[in-house]
């Protein structure tokens, strides 16, 4: 933000240098106009704040990454990495710098880019990154020097101390990422959601159509206070609560929602159930996951049951099977009254 006010302050005042009558400049012509010079001045002052503004910006974006776990695994990888890089930047430097004065020595005096220390840091820096130094041109100097140079550069910066950053990022990664993937368990999630999975998810086409449905900020205001009375109810964390017990239905939510706004709002159970926000789970995919669950505990545990406690199970299943039937006609007749009831609406 400040190199966005600078930058403009600094365009108001060439502006108003240029427009100012007394900077004007008649051509063709005699005479240096050092009108001209100060323009040439405050134009590289803007590239300048030009560069760091974008700069700024681009490392701000770490900070706008962190709402996808894949991406915030970068940023953690980073944060955990930042003790070691800046111990391995202190020695990095320190063989650069070295390696950089023995060129100057050597080579300095006949090669142009080893003249100075700045060109001499320069070259070194671009050799460790290209692994292909102008060898020939050293070797004309000096060729014993050059090959003992040139062995000793590539095994101790492009073999050891890459390779160790190397080492430093990807220790750092390993344990950002299994961290990151803990903390998304502990939430239900299998593993880290991607980007693209959340991008073309049934849940991001039901939300972006989900016409005339509950608004999600109350929704989801309201789901973390149902959040919160389970965990109070219970005395531990949601994820940890029974899955039954965890999993709140339509009418729960209708009646968390304060008196008043719903009235305000007109919120009707139908609205909430219309949210593409969530994902709802129907009665008998309850019915069927706990039935399920129950035959899988018995063949665990390979329990024989009695004769009446098994015709007392069966029958339990047929009453849960038959449930579903019901509330699948249910919810069919309710769509139906809906839907008459909007057509009614309509032609009134």
């Amino acid at each position: 933000m400040i190199f966005f006010v600078l930058w403009i302050a600094v365009r108001v005042s060439l502006i108003t240098m240029i427009l100012s009558a007394g900077n004007r400049i008649e051509v063709p012509t005699n005479q240096y106009e050092m009108v001209l010079e100060y323009a040439y001045s405050i134009t590289q002052s803007q590239l300048l704040m030009n560069f760091f503004n974008i700069l700024m910006c681009l490392i701000r974006m770490f900070k706008f990454y962190r709402f996808q776990p894949r991406l915030a695994v970068v940023n953690q990888t980073l944060q955990k990495s930042g003790p070691d890089l800046f111990h391995f930047l202190l020695m990095f430097l320190t063989f650069i710098y070295g390696f950089a004065v023995i060129t100057n020595i050597l080579f300095g005096p006949q090669l142009i880019f080893f003249s100075n220390m700045p060109e001499s840091m320069a070259t070194t820096f671009t050799y460790m990154l290209t692994a292909a130094p102008n060898q020939a041109a050293m070797a004309n100097v000096n060729g014993e020097m050059a090959v003992v140079w040139y062995l000793c550069f590539m095994l101790i910066v492009g073999v050891i101390l890459l390779n160790v950053l190397l080492a430093i990022l990807v220790d750092s990664y390993m344990a950002a990422k299994e961290e990151e993937e803990e903390k998304w368990k502990a939430m239900g999630y299998e593993e880290l959601p991607s980007m693209l999975d959340q991008l073309f998810s049934l849940s991001l086409l039901r939300h972006l159509f989900a016409f005339g449905s509950i608004h999600e900020d109350l929704l989801l205001r309201t789901l973390e206070t149902i959040k919160a009375a389970k965990e109070e109810e219970h005395g531990s964390e949601l994820w940890s609560i029974d899955d039954k017990a965890a999993v709140t239905t339509v009418a729960e939510i209708f009646e968390a929602i304060p008196e008043t706004v719903r009235t305000t709002g007109k919120i009707t159970m139908e609205m909430i159930r219309r949210s593409g926000c969530i994902r709802w789970v129907e009665e008998d995919e309850e019915l069927e996951h706990e039935m399920q669950w129950l035959d899988e505990a018995l063949q665990e545990k390979e329990l024989a049951l009695a004769a009446p406690e098994e015709a007392l199970y069966l029958r339990i299943k047929e009453l849960a099977a038959e449930n579903a039937r019901l509330y699948e006609q249910h919810h069919t007749l309710v769509d139906e009254m809906f839907q008459k009831s909007a057509a009614d609406k309509k032609q009134d």
